[in-house]
């Protein structure tokens, strides 16, 4: 009826590109002068939908249960707050034509307002699509598209899309810095042609971030991303996404598995971003530098930052792996996260199946106070997440080699590996591990078999389950001394704290304690490190040490028995009293008296306590009571 009235003269368009069905109620006043040229014609009247369909062609709308009113005249026509329902979702439609604008520049308005999905409005532009799995929730959304007056001789100028919201409720799983919980807020300002590619679209995300660019119809999006607050962004000088700025938390893996997959519709020009915290794999560096070179067959990133220096090599095809080469790379550790850094010490990846292979060669690798020297990883890809095929160190003082899985777990992931520990000197690894002055000498050999939860930069003896077999060679316990052997004890249980024992052989150790060799087995489980036959067998005594260490309230349950040995004291004695004949006597005499006086002299000291209070009780003295082993105790459960 309207499109057959005068109405159509002016705002035909508007009529022919909208479809109504379903119940309505009009009434109209036409007021039409009796002679063609006398003045006065008047249409008016008013429209009452309810539960009807709206439709519009260009926009790509379809309301249902459309219920309200709507004005017209011989001026437009305007509805009044037209309650809809967009794919089931409630909303409330305002579409204002002619001079119900209140705006000469405007032909008509429109404006949804609504708590909608992103999918619902993202499915309205199909250049959008890709961002549908990133986005998940519901939002209060506010939508206004202007239409411009087309003046007279000159193409009609493209409608303009506004759209406004908070966000709170939507999640966006996008990697960081884009990405937020859909509890929190943040403001998202868009504007943009319609159809998209008949001009420049703006965006604002809150203070985050600022694009400025073009969404072109079957073509890559180009443009200039902006991160952190300011004005707007440069037009873009090339094809492609040109991006800069600082941001709180960058997600590098997460990025590089974004961008091989080929999402988000553009290809990446240059990038040059400050990240206060990067993410690589599992790991967190502050105040690092990211810049990006996009190549013909691979993309190129170099960071830089005081722990990272180095450039990663990505290929358009992702599977073919990801090279990397590091001057410098410097890993926080456990110890150091749990003591109040800023950063965490590993970053939880929730599928380690998605990271590509990875082929690493770092120049100077540490972790904590661990100089690890030269390092290599080779890794590929299984179903379940990801294999290291190589990982190997090459320091002065160490040398590690490891091979295992990092897998798909019911909580999160895991990590199966084989570690082989080498080194000329126990003294001088365990100097390069960060902890000097705890012994000198002792060419060692370790194995250590197991598992823990989390990626492997996650490893951490107080949730290892495994296996660890040691065997060192000649050396000495330094300042093994009454109530300052705590260095002894902490290499007993392999555990990075101070702990103290207080001694009754002042004589024997207060130089510290040589041993020819140590050796021992380790199972760690639940929290505990149990062995019951780690043996120090030195010349002036031999220790030995059954019981468990708590890793995680960290506390001690273990048995020392200290059988101190005649040594070199029987044949000086001899050499005293007699000369070299004495000396012979004196060595005969302690070849036939040394188990008797190991026995006399033997002790056995319960420790038990916190590791910083450790409570030493003597429960022996002399020979043994029985022939069983005294203190032994059943290991826990294996892993």
């Amino acid at each position: 009826m309207m499109i057959a009235s005068p109405i159509n003269d002016n705002y035909g368009e508007h009529l022919k590109a909208a479809s109504i069905s379903g119940k309505a109620d009009v009434a109209v006043q036409l007021h039409l002068p009796l002679k063609p040229d006398m003045p006065g014609k008047r249409i008016e009247g008013t429209l009452d939908l309810s539960e009807a369909k709206l439709a519009d062609s260009r926009w790509n709308l379809a309301f249902t249960k459309v219920s309200g009113r709507t004005k017209f005249s011989d001026h437009g026509f305007a509805t009044e707050d037209l309650h809809v329902s967009l794919d089931g979702q409630p909303g409330v439609f305002n579409l204002r034509v002619g001079d119900f604008t209140n705006d000469p520049k405007l032909a008509a308005q429109a404006t949804l307002d609504g708590r909608f999905t992103p999918q619902t409005l993202i499915s309205r532009a199909d250049n959008l699509a890709w961002l549908k799995p990133w986005l998940n929730g519901s939002s209060a959304w506010k939508t206004v598209v202007n239409i411009p007056r087309t003046q007279p001789g000159l193409p009609a100028p493209p409608a303009m899309l506004g759209l406004s919201t908070d966000l709170v409720g939507t999640a966006l799983s996008l990697p960081a810095p884009l990405n937020k919980n859909a509890d929190a807020a943040l403001a998202l300002e868009l504007q943009t042609p319609l159809p998209v590619d008949r001009g420049e679209v703006n965006l604002r995300l809150g203070d985050l971030l600022r694009f400025r660019g073009v969404i072109a119809k079957d073509a890559p999006m180009s443009g200039s991303l902006l991160f952190g607050p300011g004005g707007v962004p440069a037009a873009p000088r090339a094809p492609g996404l040109s991006v800069h700025g600082t941001v709180p938390l960058l997600d590098g893996t997460g990025w590089i598995a974004f961008s091989a997959k080929g999402e988000g519709g553009g290809s990446l020009h240059d990038v040059d971003v400050h990240a206060r915290q990067l993410n690589l794999i599992d790991r967190a560096f502050a105040d690092t530098q990211l810049q990006l070179d996009h190549g013909a067959a691979a993309t190129q990133i170099r960071i830089r930052g005081a722990d990272i220096d180095g450039s990663v090599d990505i290929p358009d095809e992702l599977a073919r792996g990801v090279q990397a080469k590091f001057a410098k790379l410097y890993l926080a550790s456990e110890s150091a996260s749990a003591s109040g850094s800023a950063l965490p010490a590993t970053i939880e990846v929730d599928d380690p199946a998605k990271l590509p292979p990875l082929r690493f060669s770092i120049a100077d690798l540490r972790m904590g106070s661990a100089q690890l020297g030269q390092a290599e990883l080779v890794t590929s890809q299984i179903p379940t997440g990801m294999r290291v095929d190589k990982f190997q160190t090459r320091a002065r003082a160490l040398s590690l080699t490891a091979a295992g899985e990092w897998v798909r777990a019911d909580r999160g992931s895991r990590s199966n590996f084989q570690l082989e520990f080498n080194a000329n000197s126990l003294g001088q690894m365990l100097d390069s591990l960060g902890f000097a002055g705890m012994v000198d000498g002792g060419r060692t050999k370790a194995t250590l078999t197991g598992s823990w939860p989390g990626s492997p930069g996650a490893f951490s003896l107080s949730t290892l389950s495994g296996n660890l077999r040691a065997d060192i060679g000649e050396g000495r316990l330094l300042d093994v001394e009454p109530g300052g052997s705590g260095r002894l004890l902490g290499l007993i249980s392999l555990a990075e704290i101070p702990r103290r024992l207080t001694l009754d052989f002042s004589d024997f150790f207060s130089k510290g304690f040589s041993f020819n060799e140590a050796r021992g087995d380790f199972v760690f489980h639940d929290g505990l490190a149990y062995t019951d036959n780690l043996r120090l067998n030195g010349p002036a005594a031999e220790i030995r040490v059954s019981g468990s260490t708590g890793l995680r309230d960290q506390t001690y349950d273990q048995r020392v028995e200290v059988l101190p040995k005649a040594g070199g004291v029987l044949p000086a004695l001899g050499m005293l009293v007699g000369g070299p004949a004495g000396a012979a006597a004196g060595a005969m005499a302690q070849a036939v008296l040394q188990k008797p006086l190991k026995q006399t002299t033997r002790v056995v000291y319960h420790v038990t306590g916190s590791w910083k209070q450790p409570k030493v009780v003597v429960t022996e003295r002399g020979p043994p009571r029985n022939n069983a082993a005294a203190g032994s105790r059943p290991a826990p459960g294996g892993p």
